[in-house]
């Protein structure tokens, strides 16, 4: 981005992520400069479209920089708010994606402890959390070319038995 004009560049608006997902709030923000702070990465890069989601449902868009976060890395991102099917943030260059602080911790479980309501590790409802484990299968609702799934089961293949297998959305 490069400024033709004199005077100092304008200095981003800090938002909540709700305030750019919602039709009602975010087309005021349509082009503007913002900022979202204490943002979690909770998506791979997708390989296809170069974007990402963050904590919240807000998707990061490479269109101006692309961006190669881990997920959970706490993050603090400015960028310009945009539609194109929906609202989306896209970050100019490196500067615009800080390393941030106060992030929700992301709690490590297993996937029996996410799937059984009586276990000790049981996660409340709306809590972050990772589980491993090895797909065992791919949803057979494939569309497009190439193939567009819905989701996949995986398995945590130390504990086995009840409550050790997830489907999951992405």
């Amino acid at each position: 981005v490069k400024m033709l004009g004199p005077g100092p560049a304008p200095v981003p608006a800090d938002v909540a992520v709700a305030d750019l997902r919602t039709g009602a709030t975010a087309a005021g923000w349509e082009g503007v400069l913002v900022r979202v702070k204490k943002v979690a990465a909770e998506s791979a890069v997708d390989p296809q479209y170069g974007s990402f989601d963050v904590t919240g449902g807000l998707e990061i868009d490479d269109d101006l920089f692309p961006a190669t976060p881990n997920i959970g890395d706490c993050l603090d991102v400015t960028g310009i708010s945009v539609y194109f099917f929906f609202y989306r943030l896209n970050p100019r260059d490196a500067s615009d994606l800080v390393a941030g602080t106060g992030c929700p911790e992301v709690k490590k479980l297993n996937i029996a402890d996410v799937q059984n309501p009586a276990s000790v590790n049981h996660p409340a409802t709306g809590t972050r959390v990772v589980v491993t484990g090895v797909i065992t299968a791919v949803d057979g609702n494939a569309t497009g070319t190439p193939p567009e799934y819905e989701g996949f089961f995986i398995q945590d293949e130390k504990t086995g038995g009840a409550y050790s297998g997830i489907y999951v959305y992405y």
